[in-house]
């Protein structure tokens, strides 16, 4: 396959991408009132659009919620008179196919163009994607963000993409979700534990530097604004208050409950979850024997392998219809075994699997630190599609492309699979 094939093939599959997610937003979610997260996050939009910056929308002080990246984005369409959330949901959809685009290129690095191609059409039609693009979320821009950092630690772990732009990235999907720091730490940190190590640690602290100065604006704002000391969001504490309480120990074990926060504690928002935090924490420590069972079915709600018609119910809260959430809940399960099988293959191959397996870990470990629920394994979905261009290394023994040379063959049933030369290393 050549340029040739590529590039019809990618406008193609960007063209299905668009109008999947254009039909999406006009069709079924339509004018539907904002919900749960997504309620801020338009509003903060509407606010920075009218000149009144990081000011919370509907009281009389500073906001930090939630990151900022997000409302940022839908600011610019924002602006006017009335209400923009369509206009929102229509710029979603935007970078929802450009996410499609992102994948198509993480899939690209790893099965080569044919691979990219198998990769951009899973994603423009698996409805884990589109299911969030009708809607004004952080996710959406992380599904986008998520397929840029994978793609270029690929490359950076290869000394073919400069660390700088790893550290752009990776500040920027903090920005987005906080949490996913943690997939930084994932992705660079094994890297400098074997090897020309001090090297290595030289190119580790290059990205962190970077991120953190990307970062860094928005926290030294926040230590400015707030009395405790608030690094990216204030939303920490109302996430552990509701996920360490009777109802998501006893009841809903593993979810959370906003009425777990109430009443909320007096003073800013950084007092508000420094106050939360302490409580959730004195829960844990008093049900300690609880925690194990909590934990795991933290971990089985991501991963939707229990109370999962509960879990497509649920979706509604946050405007994401229950045929939408089924569909996105049987997409899942197709998508999981055929990743584990492609990331298998990766392994044998000596692909990068380390990249591709430190979103699923991440996604683990904050679904265990906080709750369960499907929108959190984003990242892990990504990787999940971009793992499936492994496909694109499978070749009937006569085709061979003459753009891409085979090395290192296994014959299986008539079949040669191997890597393209200098792709892997």
């Amino acid at each position: 396959m050549t340029d040739r094939h590529w590039r019809p093939g990618m406008v193609v599959i960007l063209l299905i991408a668009a109008a999947v997610r254009l039909s999406y937003v006009v069709f079924v979610v339509g004018d539907d009132l904002a919900a749960g997260d997504a309620i801020y996050y338009s509003a903060q939009a509407d606010t920075i659009a009218a000149g009144g910056g990081f000011s919370h929308p509907f009281e009389d002080e500073p906001a930090a919620d939630h990151p900022p990246m997000t409302a940022l984005l839908l600011a610019p369409v924002s602006v006017g008179a009335g209400d923009p959330l369509f206009e929102q949901r229509l710029l979603m959809a935007a970078i929802g196919t450009l996410a499609v685009g992102a994948i198509a290129l993480l899939g690209r690095e790893i099965g080569g163009r044919r691979g990219g191609l198998i990769a951009g059409g899973i994603a423009a039609v698996y409805p884990g994607l589109w299911i969030n693009d009708g809607l004004a979320m952080s996710e959406t821009p992380t599904a986008l963000l998520t397929a840029l950092v994978l793609l270029v630690a690929i490359r950076w772990r290869r000394d073919q993409a400069p660390g700088w732009l790893l550290g752009i990235l990776g500040g920027l999907l903090v920005l987005t979700r906080a949490e996913l720091g943690l997939l930084m730490a994932a992705l660079v940190l094994p890297w400098g534990l074997s090897g020309a190590w001090l090297d290595r640690v030289r190119r580790i602290a290059l990205v962190a530097l970077v991120a953190v100065l990307v970062v860094a604006p928005w926290t030294v704002r926040n230590l400015i604004r707030f009395e405790e000391p608030v690094a990216v969001s204030t939303n920490d504490g109302l996430t552990l208050v509701g996920a360490n309480c009777d109802p998501s120990y006893f009841d809903a074990v593993g979810f959370w409950y906003l009425q777990c926060g109430l009443p909320e504690p007096a003073g800013d928002q950084s007092e508000v979850s420094a106050a939360y935090r302490e409580q959730a924490l004195e829960y844990v420590g008093d049900h300690l024997d609880r925690v194990p069972t909590v934990a795991a079915a933290r971990a089985a709600r991501v991963w939707s392998v229990w109370e999962t018609d509960a879990m497509t119910y649920l979706n509604r809260g946050e405007g994401r219809p229950q045929p939408a959430s089924v569909m996105a809940l049987y997409g899942w399960w197709l998508l999981a075994p055929a990743a584990a099988a492609s990331l298998w293959s990766i392994h044998r191959r000596r692909g990068p699997l380390l990249v591709l397996v430190a979103p699923f870990v991440t996604v683990t470990i904050v679904a265990v630190l906080t709750y369960g629920i499907p929108r959190f394994r984003l990242p892990a979905e990504v990787a999940a599609i971009g793992a499936l261009a492994v496909l694109g290394r499978i070749r009937v023994r006569h085709r061979h492309s003459s753009n891409d040379e085979v090395s290192g063959d296994e014959e299986v049933g008539g079949v040669a699979i191997g890597t393209t030369t200098g792709d892997w290393s």
